[in-house]
């Protein structure tokens, strides 16, 4: 038997699609295959394989709609950044300590972010897209300490702490966040 072709000695091709399992392949005739039959064909060792496909589709999947959400998040504060630059300027003085920064510089800081995040939605870079939008929202959520003491008051900041999870999960688990993603095309 050739190694990863699944033909034998006697020419005879035995193939499932992976993709919808509905299709017998033997040879040259093409045939429907039914649950029952797929599970016979499949077997023990075919049928572990198959679970660990279908798992990995759904981590990509999970992972996908993380990446989604948090992209929702971060592209409407850098459009923040670029139409209303004296909202980044109150923010920037009270969160971050930095006063006196002028409307251009929110501009081109709305662009770069603008740039980052576009590369983070589509899955390019991953290490450092998804690094840098970890990095970027654990000072953003850090930086709101005082916020955390008064939870009752700021219930809207304890919003950030899951979005932080979110981001490290993709970070971590960047290299199985394969759907849609253009590192895994």
């Amino acid at each position: 038997m050739q190694p990863g072709t699944g033909q034998g000695d006697a020419g005879l091709v035995l193939s499932v699609c992976p993709k919808w399992l509905n299709t017998l392949r033997l040879g040259n005739i093409v045939g429907r295959v039914t649950p029952w039959d797929r599970s016979l064909l499949i077997g023990a060792a075919g049928a572990k394989g198959m679970r660990k496909m279908m798992r990995e589709k759904r981590i990509a999947r999970a992972l996908l709609s993380l990446r989604l959400g948090v992209f929702v998040v971060m592209v409407v504060w850098s459009i923040d950044k670029l139409v209303n630059p004296e909202h980044s300027a109150q923010v920037f003085e009270h969160f971050y300590g930095l006063a006196g920064l002028s409307f251009s510089a929110f501009a081109i800081l709305g662009v770069l972010q603008l740039l980052l995040v576009a590369a983070f939605v589509a899955g390019a870079f991953q290490r450092v897209s998804y690094g840098l939008i970890f990095l970027l929202h654990g000072v953003s959520t850090l930086s709101s300490w005082q916020q955390y003491l008064d939870a009752f008051n700021n219930l809207l900041f304890f919003a950030a702490w899951p979005m932080l999870a979110a981001c490290f999960a993709l970070y971590y688990l960047r290299d199985m966040d394969t759907l849609l993603a253009w590192d895994h095309r």
